[in-house]
C-alpha cells in the first residue's frame, strides 16, 4: 500500500507500482469539453501520455523518472478553456507542479498553453544560450526564453540604436534616419487613430498608432531613398492629435488630425517635387508634385540630365574635348544637388572603368562640375576655384559599365555666362603580364602599360592565401626578390592596380586607383643549382688551407643561408652537413671541424629559405683540405701541397693565420693571426720553384694584425705560405697579380 498509484481493486501486481514520482494531471469540467485535450512530453519531445478526446473532466496518474517535462494543453476552437482549470500534482510530496486556467489570450488564437515542471534536482528557467534571458543555472527549459527584447541595433551612432539590445540584428540605420513624433494632448492615445507611410507606388511601408494611455512617443524610422506619402486617419478624437516627421530632405514636417492630416516627403533626394509640365524647359519627368519651378521655352539642347548629350571618354592621357555653351540654359534641380544657383548643360557617358577625370575650361563663368548617377541622384559636385574659371574633377568610384551624367553648371548667373570646353578621360586598367612564368625569384616582372608609371602589385599565395602588396612608383617593372612573401615553387594570383596621380582644380595631387578586370595566376620556378667555384676544385686549386674562403655561386635570391654537404671520397666518414646561416656565398674549412686535414671531399650546396621549401642540391665538386705536417717538401709541381707523413696524427692547430689581401700586389701584404695562447709564429713564403722569398718570426698574444715588410716586389704568380708554431704547421696559397 506504499505505492503512490496503489489500486485497492487490483488482485494481481502488474509491475506498475510507483514509489518515487507519481504525477497526477487533473482537468476540471468546462462549457465545451469536446475542445479540450492535452499531452505529456519529456524534454526530448517524446509523448508519454495524452488525452485527445473528452479530456474534461479527467484525472490521470503517471509514474515518471526524474527529469524535465511539459504538459501541452490544447483548445480546438482557439478561445481557451472558458471556465475550465488544470492541476498538476506530485503525489509523493503533495506539491502542486502547476495549476490555473487556459485563458483566451491572444483572443481567438489561444490554441495551446504549455506548462513546464521539473522532477528531481535541477532548476527551471531559460537554458538556451542564445536567448536574451539565458540562465546558466537552469537545467530545464520552462518556456520563458525571450528572443526579441535584447535583439536590435547595438551601434550607438545609428539613428535606431537600441540601448537594451545585446545582440545586433544588422538593422542599424546610419543614413536616411528619420524620427516620427506622435502626440496626444489628453494622454489617452490616438483612440483607434492610425498613421500610414506609403511609397511612390502607394505600397504600404509602415503603419502604427499611439497606444493607450500614452501622450507622446518617439519612433525611429529608416527608409530607403525615395518619395513617401504620410497620412493620419481613424481617430475618434482627431482634435487631440499632433505629429512631426524630422530629417526629411526639406527638414521637419508637421501636422495634426484635423487640418493637415497628410503630406508628401522625400528622403535621400527623391524626385517628389519639380516641374511637372512636359512642355517646360525645366520639366522633370520623375516629379509628381509641381513646385512652381517650370520655365517656358524656347529651350536649349541638353538642358537637363534626361536629355543629356552622349559623349565617349578618351583613354587617359588622350583627349576628348567637347564644346558647349550655357547661353539660354536653365537651372535643373537634381536629386541631392548642392549647387542650384545657375544654368547647366548635361552630358551622358558610360564608364569603361571605375576611374575618370574631367576638366572644364572657361573664361566666361564660375564653373561647377556635378556627377549624377543613372537614377539622377547627385553623387558629388566640385567647386574649388573661386570666381570665373574652370574646374577639374577626378574620381575612382565609378561602376564599370554604368551610365552617368556630368553637368557643367554656373555657380552665379550674375557674374556671367558663355561657352566652355569639357575634356572627359577614363583611367585605364592594366592587364596580366604576357609571361605567366615560371619566374625566377631574381627576375623582373613587367606590367602592361596603362597610361601611368605607377602600379600596385597584389600577390595572393594560392596555397596559403597570404597577401603581399608591392607598390612601384615610376616603373612598370618590379624585381620579384623585393616582394615580401615571394617563394620558389609557389603560384600566386596576381592583381595589378593602376595608380594615377592627378591634380585637382587647385593643382593638388590626388591618388586614384583602378583595379584590374581580373587577376591571373603566375608561377615561380625552382632556385638555380649552387656549386663550389671551380677555381677551388681539387683539379684547379689543390689542397685548400682551412683559413681560405671558398666561394660558391650563383646567388640565390631570398635565401637566408646554405647547407653544405661533405662526402669523404675515401669513405672513412659518413657524409655530414654544415649550415652557413648567412647570405654570404663563402665558407672555409676552419668553420667545419669534421673536415679531416688532407682529405678529399665531394661538396654539394643547396639554399635555405625562411619558409618550408627544400632547394635542390647543386652538383658535387671535389675540394681537398690542406694537410698539416712537421716537415714540408716544396717541389716544382705547382699544385702539390707539402707532404704529410702517413704515421703522423694530425690535429687542429691552436692558431689561425692568413695573409691578405688575396690576390694581392707584390708589396702590400698584411698578416692576421689569432691564437689561443702566447706563442712564436714563423712565417715562410715560397715561390713556384720552391725558393724561399720571405721569412719572419712574430710574437703572438691572442691576436695580431700587422703589415708584412717584403724587401722587393714579388713577381706575379702563386706562392705557398707556411705558418709554424710549436710543431704545428698550416699553409696558405697566395696569388700575386702585378698590374
Amino acid at each position: 500500500m506504499s505505492a503512490c498509484n496503489y489500486d485497492p481493486l487490483a488482485s494481481f501486481n502488474d509491475g506498475s507500482c510507483c514509489y518515487d514520482n507519481c504525477v497526477q494531471i487533473e482537468i476540471s469540467d468546462c462549457n465545451f469539453p469536446g475542445e479540450v485535450a492535452y499531452s505529456l512530453k519529456d524534454d526530448n519531445g517524446t509523448e508519454i501520455f495524452g488525452l485527445y478526446s473528452g479530456a474534461a473532466p479527467s484525472s490521470n496518474i503517471v509514474c515518471l523518472p526524474n527529469g524535465c517535462y511539459v504538459v501541452e494543453l490544447y483548445d480546438a476552437y482557439g478561445d481557451g478553456w472558458d471556465d475550465g482549470t488544470f492541476t498538476i500534482t506530485h503525489l509523493n510530496s503533495s506539491n502542486v507542479l502547476g495549476s490555473g486556467i487556459f485563458p483566451n489570450e491572444p483572443a481567438f488564437e489561444a490554441f495551446q498553453l504549455n506548462v513546464h515542471f521539473l522532477l528531481g534536482p535541477g532548476q527551471l528557467g531559460c537554458n538556451d544560450p542564445v536567448a536574451c534571458n539565458y540562465d546558466s543555472n537552469a537545467t530545464c527549459n520552462d518556456g520563458s526564453c525571450d528572443y526579441t527584447t535584447c535583439i536590435g541595433c547595438t551601434d550607438a551612432l545609428a539613428c535606431n540604436y537600441k540601448p537594451e539590445a545585446t545582440i545586433d540584428d544588422a538593422s542599424c540605420c546610419m543614413e536616411n534616419c528619420l524620427t516620427l513624433e506622435l502626440i496626444d494632448y489628453v494622454g489617452d492615445g490616438w483612440d483607434e487613430g492610425t498613421y500610414e507611410i506609403r511609397d511612390e507606388e502607394t505600397n504600404l511601408v509602415l503603419s502604427g498608432t499611439l497606444g493607450y494611455p500614452l501622450s507622446y512617443e518617439l519612433q525611429n524610422l529608416c527608409l530607403p531613398d525615395g518619395c513617401y506619402y504620410f497620412s493620419v486617419q481613424g481617430s475618434g478624437y482627431p482634435e487631440e492629435i499632433e505629429w512631426m516627421i524630422n530629417g526629411t530632405d526639406t527638414g521637419t514636417i508637421s501636422g495634426d488630425g484635423l487640418t493637415v492630416t497628410s503630406t508628401y516627403f522625400s528622403i535621400g533626394g527623391g524626385f517628389c517635387f519639380g516641374c511637372t509640365d512636359p512642355d517646360a524647359c525645366t520639366y522633370n519627368p520623375f516629379a509628381f508634385i509641381d513646385d512652381g519651378s517650370c520655365i517656358e521655352g524656347p529651350c536649349v539642347a541638353y538642358d537637363n540630365p534626361w536629355t543629356a548629350r552622349p559623349i565617349t571618354l578618351a583613354a587617359f592621357p588622350l583627349n576628348a574635348v567637347t564644346a558647349g555653351t550655357l547661353v539660354g540654359a536653365t537651372s535643373t534641380q537634381v536629386t541631392q544637388s548642392i549647387d542650384l544657383t545657375g544654368e547647366d548643360i548635361w552630358f551622358r557617358f558610360t564608364a569603361p572603368t571605375n576611374g575618370a577625370t574631367f576638366q572644364v575650361t572657361t573664361s566666361a563663368f564660375d564653373a561647377i562640375i556635378e556627377l549624377v548617377d543613372a537614377t539622377y541622384h547627385s553623387i558629388t559636385s566640385v567647386n574649388l576655384v573661386n570666381g570665373i574659371g574652370g574646374e577639374r574633377f577626378n574620381t575612382d568610384d565609378l561602376t564599370p559599365g554604368a551610365v552617368y551624367y556630368i553637368g557643367v553648371r554656373n555657380y552665379n548667373s550674375a557674374i556671367g555666362t558663355g561657352t566652355f570646353n569639357i575634356n572627359g578621360q577614363f583611367l585605364r586598367r592594366t592587364t596580366c603580364p604576357t609571361n605567366l612564368g615560371p619566374y625566377a625569384v631574381c627576375s623582373v616582372l613587367k606590367a602592361p602599360h596603362a597610361g601611368t608609371a605607377n602600379y600596385n602589385f597584389i600577390f595572393t599565395n594560392n596555397a596559403t592565401s597570404e597577401v603581399n602588396n608591392y607598390q612601384s612608383f615610376g616603373s612598370t617593372s618590379i624585381p620579384l626578390e623585393n616582394v615580401a612573401g615571394i617563394e620558389y615553387g609557389a603560384s600566386y594570383n596576381l592583381e595589378i592596380e593602376s595608380i594615377f596621380l592627378l591634380p585637382n582644380s587647385l593643382g593638388q595631387e590626388e591618388m586614384l586607383t583602378v583595379p584590374p578586370a581580373a587577376g591571373c595566376t603566375i608561377t615561380m620556378g625552382n632556385p638555380p643549382a649552387v656549386s663550389v667555384n671551380s677555381n677551388f676544385s681539387c683539379a684547379n686549386y689543390g689542397a685548400v688551407p682551412r683559413n681560405v674562403w671558398i666561394a660558391f655561386n650563383p646567388r640565390v635570391c631570398t635565401a637566408i643561408g646554405y647547407e653544405i654537404q661533405f662526402t669523404n671520397q675515401n669513405g672513412i666518414q659518413a657524409p655530414f652537413v654544415f649550415q652557413s646561416m648567412t647570405v654570404s656565398r663563402y665558407f672555409r674549412f676552419a668553420q667545419v671541424p669534421q673536415a679531416i686535414n688532407g682529405a678529399f671531399y665531394d661538396v654539394r650546396i643547396r639554399p635555405i629559405f625562411s619558409y618550408e621549401y627544400a632547394g635542390p642540391w647543386g652538383p658535387p665538386v671535389c675540394v681537398r683540405v690542406a694537410g698539416t705536417s712537421s716537415f714540408f717538401t716544396i717541389t716544382n709541381n705547382l699544385m702539390d701541397e707539402p707532404a704529410v707523413s702517413r704515421e703522423e696524427v694530425t690535429t687542429e692547430p691552436s692558431y689561425t693565420a692568413s695573409v691578405y689581401p688575396n690576390p694581392a700586389n707584390g708589396t702590400d701584404l698584411n698578416l692576421l693571426v689569432n691564437s689561443d695562447e702566447q706563442t712564436t709564429l714563423r712565417v715562410s713564403m715560397f715561390d713556384m720553384m720552391g725558393k724561399l722569398v720571405y721569412t719572419n718570426q712574430v710574437q703572438v698574444d691572442a691576436e695580431i694584425n700587422t703589415p708584412m715588410l717584403v724587401e722587393k716586389q714579388l713577381a706575379s704568380g702563386v706562392y705557398t705560405i707556411v705558418f709554424e708554431s710549436k710543431g704545428e704547421h698550416t699553409t696558405q696559397r697566395l696569388i700575386i697579380e702585378n698590374r
